[in-house]
């Protein structure tokens, strides 16, 4: 293990209230959303302790935030089942869902069409057509508590973690669940799609990281074993190292032919709350009662095995954006042949 290359950009009072969430933008990876046990909610810039906006507050406690990709909307999943999406620019409520019986875990806009996704300790995963419909479609597979839900990049499938110790994956087209992976020994926490390989990484309470081959439904990899439970995963941009978030930790691996340990780095987050990639950087952000703090990671500065130079530069798998032999527009796709069953 290495000592290094970690910093706080900022630590700072954020509510009057116990912080429940927080959530970066992912896109310019320069605002923050912050959640309270009060129901408040509101827009940071990163690097400022400015309140950019407060929005209208929810009822019950706010327990996931997700911006989409263009940073225009906001949608706050509350511990009561309610969802509630927001117009960043007007600063207004645009729409209020509900069906979820218990809190909302984790939410997830498509990439392309006005659809989203959430999970929730009732056991479901919902999907959601935000300007019209509402709830269109409900996953019912999960036994326990689902964790994280996730689209893939061409959004034609879904993913979702759960207590139950499992990831299943559903055909958004076919409305049926095309696998389960159950390879962890505890809670499932967390996932990501590999950015364009047909490949998936969960991390769980039983301290691995997994990596799998879904164009074959079948694991790859399994990474050492960590310290504390894993909370966060991702991908590099370049998709050839992978890396985990931990209390206080933060690993970086290769992937390929086997998972093998690069470096480590210490980092004073607690238990991180969301991370992201830019360029040359991983940002992580926490809390703690009222405060939140914002850490980054200089990948630059990390040790990089010299045998990656090694690993092919080309996709081992299909191109993620072919998967399921349709071509053509994955919104028009989704929108013509979507099942639609509460």
């Amino acid at each position: 293990m290495t000592s290094k290359k970690s910093r706080k950009i900022q630590e700072f009072v954020a509510n009057d209230s116990v912080v429940t969430s927080s959530s970066f933008g992912h896109k310019s990876g320069q605002v923050m959303a912050i959640g309270g046990e009060d129901g408040s909610l509101s827009v940071w810039h990163i690097g400022s302790t400015n309140c950019l906006m407060s929005l209208p507050p929810l009822s019950a406690p706010v327990e996931s935030i997700k911006f989409d990709q263009s940073e225009e909307i906001i949608c706050v999943g509350a511990r009561s089942g309610c969802l509630r999406i927001y117009n960043l620019s007007t600063s207004k409520v645009l729409k209020t869902l509900s069906g979820h019986k218990a809190a909302i875990r984790c939410i997830d806009f498509h990439p392309y069409g006005d659809f989203l996704a959430s999970c929730s300790d009732d056991h479901k995963v919902r999907m959601w057509d935000v300007r019209r419909k509402g709830c269109i479609y409900t996953y019912k597979d999960h036994s326990d508590k689902v964790n994280q839900v996730q689209f893939s990049p061409d959004g034609k499938w879904i993913a979702a973690t759960s207590d139950d110790h499992t990831c299943k994956i559903w055909d958004l087209t076919a409305g049926k669940l095309l696998h389960e992976l159950k390879d962890h020994s505890g809670s499932v926490k967390c996932l990501q799609f590999h950015p364009r390989e047909f490949l998936l990484a969960t991390g769980s309470t039983d301290r691995t990281t997994n990596v799998y081959d879904v164009e074959q439904f079948k694991l790859l990899t399994t990474s050492p074993l960590e310290s504390n439970p894993i909370e966060k995963v991702a991908f590099a941009d370049s998709g050839v190292h992978l890396y985990t978030a931990s209390q206080d930790c933060f690993k970086m691996y290769s992937w390929e032919p086997k998972c093998m340990h690069l470096d480590t780095v210490l980092v004073k987050w607690g238990k991180p709350a969301d991370i992201f990639v830019s360029k040359e950087t991983l940002m992580g952000c926490s809390y703690n009662q009222n405060i939140v703090a914002v850490h980054s990671v200089d990948l630059n500065a990390l040790n990089y095995n010299p045998s990656t130079a090694n690993y092919p530069t080309t996709p081992r798998t299909a191109v993620i954006t072919d998967h399921g032999g349709v071509k053509g527009s994955p919104r028009l796709v989704l929108l013509g042949s979507i099942h639609e069953k509460y």
